[in-house]
This record gives C-alpha cells, sequence and structure tokens, in this order.
C-alpha cells in the first residue's frame, strides 16, 4: 500500500507541474511537455537498463554498486538531454539548465526506485511527501504568468528532485560488502535481463515521446498542450498501477505463495481503480481542463474517451506483464512493441496532416496497449502452463521412487 500511495502522490506532483506550466500559458505548457517528453523517455531507458533487472533479483542481490552506476547514467542522461532539447526543442531555452535538472531528476528516480528495490517503500514516500511540498510551495510562490514560467518550474523540480534523494538515501542506507566490481556486477546480474528490457523501452519511448515531437513539428502547440493535459488528468491511473507493480515484482520473484493472493488483490485494484478513475475522468475531464489549464483549445469528448480506453487496456495487462517479467521471457513483449511502435509513430508521420492529432494519438496508445495485453496473457498462460508440466512431472517422480 505504501507503493500505491507513493504513486499517487507522484501523480498529485505530475498534476500540479502541468498546472504550473500552464499558468504560463499554451506555449508554457507545451514546451514544459516537450522537455518532460525527454526526461520520461530517458527515465524508461535508464529504468530498463538499469532500475527494473534489479527489482527483479534476490533480496541479497539488490545492493552492489547499483548507486555509482545509476549516478553514471544520470550525468549521461543529462547531457543527452541537453543535445536532444538543442536540436528538437521547438522553443527557447536554457539547454545547459534543462540538463542539468534532467540529470539530477533521473538521479532522484534511480535512488527511490531503489527504495522500493530494498523493500523500504516507507523511505520512498516520506522522499516523495518532501518533493510535493518544496513544489506547491515554489510553485505557488512564483506569481510571474509569463511564457518562460516553464523554465522557472524545472529549477523547481530539480531542487525537490535533489532533496528527495538526499532525504530517501538517508532513509534506505545499507551497507554491502564489496563482492564484483560495477562492470562485473552489471555484467552478472542486471544485463541478462536488461537486455530484453531495451528493446521495449525503446518502443515505448518511440510511442510515447517521439510521437510528441513529430506531433510539435507538424501540428500546433495546443495540440501538445492538449495531450500533455489529457496524460495529467489520467495519470493517478497509470501512475498506481506503476506502483503496484514496483510492489508486485519482487513479490513475484521471492515469495510464490504470497504471489497468488497479491494478483488478486492487483486485479481488484485494476477494476475498481479503472472503473471509478475512468468514470470521473469522463464526467468531469474535458470541464478540469478547461478550467484548470486554461487552455487555448480544449481536448474534444472523443479524445477523452479514446485516452481513458488507453489507459485502462494499459492497467488490464499490467499482472501479465509483471508475471512475465520474473519468467525471462520478457524479449517477446519488449520486440512486439518495438515492433508496433515503428509501424504506429510511421502512421503518425503518414496521418500528421490530420486535424485531431491528439486523438490520433491516443489512438495509437491505445491500439498499443492492447497489442501488448494480448501477448502478455498468451506468455503468462504459457508459463504457467510450463510450471504445471514441470510440477506434474515432479510428483510422477517421487510416486515412482
Amino acid at each position: 500500500m505504501f507503493g500505491i500511495a507513493d504513486q499517487g502522490l507522484i501523480a498529485v506532483v505530475n498534476l500540479a507541474l502541468v498546472v504550473f506550466a500552464a499558468q504560463g500559458g499554451t506555449q508554457s505548457i507545451a514546451a514544459f511537455a516537450l522537455v518532460t517528453a525527454v526526461y520520461f523517455g530517458l527515465l524508461t531507458l535508464g529504468r530498463a537498463v538499469l532500475a527494473e533487472p534489479l527489482l527483479a533479483l534476490p533480496l541479497g542481490d539488490r545492493g552492489g554498486p547499483y548507486l555509482r552506476i545509476a549516478f553514471s547514467l544520470s550525468i549521461a542522461g543529462g547531457a543527452l538531454a541537453m543535445l536532444c532539447t538543442a536540436v528538437a526543442l521547438p522553443f527557447e531555452g536554457n539547454y545547459f539548465v534543462i540538463g542539468v535538472v534532467i540529470g539530477v531528476m533521473l538521479g532522484a528516480e534511480f535512488v527511490r526506485i531503489r527504495a522500493y528495490a530494498l523493500e523500504r517503500p516507507t523511505a520512498a514516500l516520506a522522499a516523495t511527501t518532501v518533493s510535493v511540498c518544496i513544489l506547491f510551495i515554489g510553485g505557488l510562490s512564483d506569481h510571474l504568468y509569463d511564457p518562460n514560467r516553464w523554465q522557472r518550474l524545472l529549477v523547481l523540480w530539480a531542487v525537490a528532485g535533489l532533496v528527495s534523494a538526499l532525504v530517501c538515501l538517508a532513509l534506505t542506507r545499507k551497507n554491502t560488502p564489496p563482492s564484483l566490481t560495477a562492470k562485473g556486477w552489471y555484467k552478472t546480474k542486471i544485463w541478462k535481463n536488461a537486455k530484453s528490457l531495451l528493446i521495449d523501452a525503446v518502443g515505448i519511448v518511440l510511442i510515447a515521446h517521439v510521437s510528441l515531437y513529430i506531433i510539435s513539428h507538424f501540428g500546433v502547440p495546443s495540440d501538445v498542450a492538449a495531450i500533455r493535459a489529457l496524460s495529467a488528468i489520467l495519470s493517478p491511473l497509470s501512475l498506481v498501477f506503476t506502483g503496484l507493480t514496483l510492489s508486485l515484482t519482487p513479490l513475484l520473484s521471492t515469495k510464490a505463495e504470497q504471489a497468488k493472493s497479491a494478483i488478486r488483490v492487483f486485479w481488484v485494484a485494476i477494476l475498481g481503480v479503472s472503473i471509478t478513475g475512468g468514470a470521473l475522468a469522463l464526467s468531469v475531464g474535458q470541464t478540469i481542463i478547461a478550467m484548470v489549464f486554461g487552455l487555448d483549445a480544449t481536448p474534444t469528448r472523443l479524445a477523452l474517451i479514446i485516452a481513458v480506453l488507453s489507459a485502462v487496456l494499459f492497467a488490464l495487462g499490467s499482472p501479465w506483464l509483471a508475471q512475465v517479467r520474473v519468467t525471462g521471457k520478457y524479449a517477446s513483449i519488449g520486440w512486439m512493441r518495438f515492433g508496433s511502435s515503428v509501424v504506429l509513430v510511421s502512421a503518425l508521420a503518414a496521418l500528421s496532416t490530420l486535424q485531431q492529432l491528439p486523438v490520433v494519438f491516443f489512438v495509437m496508445q491505445g491500439l498499443q496497449a492492447l497489442v501488448i495485453a494480448l501477448t502478455a496473457a498468451v506468455l503468462a498462460r504459457q508459463a504457467r502452463s510450463r510450471a504445471n508440466d514441470f510440477a506434474e512431472v515432479g510428483s510422477d517422480s517421487s510416486a515412482s521412487s
């Protein structure tokens, strides 16, 4: 439950950030959305190559040189973010500051995921709470509503992330005896699972983040702003399921008996939150976006419906994805997501002259969520069937002896 509460607070943070950015106008929220797309894209890759494989390890192997590798990735990610925004961002900005901010935020997220790996979700929750307080105090204190508001908000976000990371580190101290070098630990403990997750992560980056830059190139700032606003009001759904998955994955790999009941609770939570959150989004979503974000063009009801369906489909596939992840058979998911992302992003570029680009964006999201959910369900079923076959063979052997 601490994982759910933590992700709920992060959803509040994401929503508040978008609201604060929108106070600077459509250009401010569009620029903020594109910069954070770079951050979330790099975070997706970083989680694939380091953080998520860590969660699948036995508890005793989850220490090691993780932090050293994580901070190195954060520095490299910040440098890459500076380059990407300097080349592709269609708005003027301080690219060096953007790179530093994204590097700090990557490091903070790696530290928070480490708390989950060490089974200290309360530390992650405490760190997120501190971050929420800093962001709300800073955001509410900034009364300058100009188009550059998004840049000041980025700096505030980095300060909150740095302080929260220090809090999380203080609460998750763990002395691990030196065993392998960073390179040896990564190669023997992490890389096996990271390979398949990396392919999957590239597919996610294409469908969720590169597509935003395609829309910003062919569309108008209000298209990007509408997509970001819709994503923000639906983020509580996706982040709650991320929190459940973070808690469920280590359990599946280490505590088989408890995993069955945990999966049942997972399904109940998915259905409850999907129905409640989806109904609220459909009933008051447009009103909230118009009142809170003050966009030039409020997303259409069609875009809202498709966005909700996309989030629900993503949620429904989460338990199967968690089961497939711990079986070591995630490569099929990765290649399926990568292939579908290439096809769908190419289709987006071909359909870029359409007027309803936000609708096209969420149709893409929904189609891929459906494909991945079905693929994960098939793989999870195959894994259970193999496990049952092995159990029957073992029982027959025991009876014979």
